[in-house]
């Protein structure tokens, strides 16, 4: 009987001691990703400068050391926008895995696509199962949209849209337009604008950079700064 006794302790004693060790790394885990008030003002200037490895320390910041996925995500993708290969691969993973919006998954195809063209094999992996080819996943070719913002049917409006999210350059500048002109909507012409400035388009980035450098908040002023110097060095 008190043989039995021993076991049970032993086995008490070892069942508590692996649960304080996996509560232990856990919470270390938590706290290691924390980053104080003072690092994290400045990791996220070095983010909107164009530091990918900073962007990916301040969206640990808020997924691991907070699990806030919002605010995790939007910085996901400015360390996607900095070229980033570790954060496009968490956005497109957030894009295609938790969003359930067919306009989210479209552009966790390009973020995908992305990272296949720099030689990610995983990458390539994961967009084959998701039922696409290195040609359907790649952006559609310009000819394909012979629009002009000031005369969209609807019909042309959805295209402009799947086409821009897809990776088109022309289409985003053309949603852009449309929205800032003739639906006169900020908010969806900054949208555009960006997503433009994402695919690459140098007055997407241009347009863009004005109006974040326009604003009052310090961190979108360098933000505006970054795609603006980018729209000059890639045009």
């Amino acid at each position: 009987m008190l043989a039995k006794a021993k076991i049970v302790f032993l086995m008490t004693f070892v069942l508590f001691f692996y649960l304080g060790v996996i509560l232990t790394v856990g919470c270390s885990s938590v706290y290691y990703n924390r980053l104080s008030k003072r690092k994290l003002e400045k990791t996220m200037m070095l983010a909107v400068k164009g530091d990918g490895e900073a962007a990916l320390l301040v969206e640990r910041h808020f997924s691991i050391g907070y699990n806030d996925s919002n605010d995790a995500t939007i910085w996901d993708t400015i360390g996607a926008e900095n070229d980033y290969p570790e954060s496009q691969y968490g956005l497109a993973y957030t894009l295609l895995d938790y969003s359930h919006d067919p306009e989210s998954k479209l552009r966790g195809i390009f973020w995908l696509y992305k990272m296949v063209v720099i030689g990610y094999r995983d990458a390539e992996e994961w967009l084959e199962k998701k039922g696409y080819t290195l040609d359907t996943a790649q952006p559609p070719d310009d000819s394909l949209f012979p629009y002009e913002y000031t005369q969209l049917s609807e019909t042309e409006l959805e295209d402009c849209k799947t086409g821009a999210l897809r990776g088109n350059k022309k289409t985003a500048l053309i949603l852009g337009k449309y929205y800032e002109e003739i639906e006169i909507n900020n908010e969806l012409s900054e949208y555009w604008y960006r997503i433009g400035a994402q695919n690459g388009n140098p007055e997407c980035q241009y347009i863009l950079g004005q109006i974040m450098s326009d604003r009052d908040d310090q961190l979108d002023q360098v933000r505006g700064k970054f795609w603006l110097d980018r729209a000059v060095s890639r045009n």
